[in-house]
């Protein structure tokens, strides 16, 4: 996800910025995102999904270290996207440390991946959650 530049001009297309920011959380299934430049912060949150919404047998992909989280190989589509059936082998991404490149397995069983968590070249911490992810069935 490429990041926008915010100029001295941020005030007077504030609304416009809000709504991009918004957009982009959509399109990348963020629930929270907080951007700050130029002495302006601004913090974006998503109410929860009502319960009834939220699937019964949910699980999670977590980062297996420290490091930035990138969903492909530069220049190639996400290996996995919201609707992706995963098994425990399934590779989702890689986690970039300051020593080596490690590829993240979604390490659940027969399962759809529902909701992206961290997006392409966001820093994560070991266990950091990745992706949210329901029994396939």
């Amino acid at each position: 996800m490429a990041v926008r530049q915010v100029s001295a001009e941020i005030d007077s297309d504030l609304p416009g910025l809000v709504e991009a920011l918004a957009t982009s959380m959509t399109k990348h299934g963020l629930v929270e995102l907080q951007v700050e430049a130029e002495g302006v912060k601004i913090q974006l949150k998503r109410g929860s999904p009502p319960a009834a919404t939220t699937p019964a047998s949910t699980g999670q992909i977590c980062s297996p270290a420290a490091g930035t989280f990138f969903a492909s190989v530069e220049g190639s589509p996400a290996l996995v996207s919201v609707g992706a059936k995963v098994n425990r082998d399934t590779p989702v991404g890689f986690v970039k440390t300051p020593n080596e490149v490690l590829e993240v397995a979604a390490n659940v069983e027969d399962a759809i991946i529902t909701r992206l968590v961290t997006v392409d070249g966001q820093p994560v911490q070991q266990g950091s959650v990745l992706f949210e992810t329901t029994k396939g069935g």
